[in-house]
């Protein structure tokens, strides 16, 4: 269960934002990509990268990755960050850039 608190839970649980936000809990990589997208007032739907395993395979034990973060990026790797007509965005760096950049262009 990924918790969060104050704003970013309001932020984690927009229904249609226009961003999607592939993260991990445990990732400081996707950590940085995240403060990045509150920071910059970024609107985006979280969606957890790893997955329970008996989500996919019932009765299978541990975590997969999740099947539509596999889609978007193949190597299954958070951050990625979807943007509806946009290519996916992945590395932290990137992302971290990604969301300064719509910061600035008011696409937040």
């Amino acid at each position: 269960v990924f918790r969060t608190q104050g704003s970013a839970l309001r932020v984690a649980n927009m229904a249609q934002a226009p961003v999607l936000f592939y993260s991990g809990w445990f990732c400081p990589y996707a950590q940085r990509a995240w403060i990045a997208l509150n920071q910059c007032g970024v609107e985006y739907r979280l969606e957890e990268g790893m997955v329970r395993s008996d989500e996919i395979t019932p009765g299978a034990l541990g975590y997969q990755k999740n099947p539509k973060l596999l889609e978007a990026n193949p190597k299954g790797l958070v951050p990625t960050i979807i943007q509806e007509g946009q290519r996916p965005v992945y590395e932290s760096l990137i992302c971290v850039e990604y969301a300064s950049d719509m910061s600035k262009n008011g696409k937040s």
